[in-house]
């Protein structure tokens, strides 16, 4: 794998920094809002079914620590890709933005839920 080779097109090196970025703040915001504390927290919400999950509050971080592994394994399979087919590579980087911008979202929602 040649990392460098994949970062040296600002097409890659944007979206993963971006994904970075995004993920890197969804932590901070998570543990700026969501301290230690003893009453449970609402951790998924269905607009069928209203609140459908209650947990602890370490479980929220579940939620950046999902995007921090699919980030991960999206742009080590990007590297790995980048020399067979660059499409596939940029479409794996994409979507790993895509799903931080998602994450992002649902946890604003969590956030006003909570």
């Amino acid at each position: 794998m040649k990392f460098p080779l994949i970062f040296k097109k600002v097409s890659f090196f944007l979206p993963v920094f971006f994904a970075l970025v995004l993920n890197l703040l969804l932590w901070a915001f998570f543990v700026y809002k969501f301290p230690p504390q003893e009453e449970p927290l609402v951790l998924h919400y269905n607009i069928y079914f209203g609140i459908d999950l209650i947990g602890p509050w370490w479980q929220i971080f579940f939620l950046p620590a999902t995007g921090a592994v699919i980030w991960l394994v999206n742009i080590l399979l990007a590297a790995f890709f980048y020399s067979r087919d660059r499409f596939l590579a940029a479409i794996l980087v994409s979507t790993s933005l895509l799903i931080q911008i998602i994450l992002t979202v649902s946890a604003v929602f969590i956030t006003l839920i909570n």
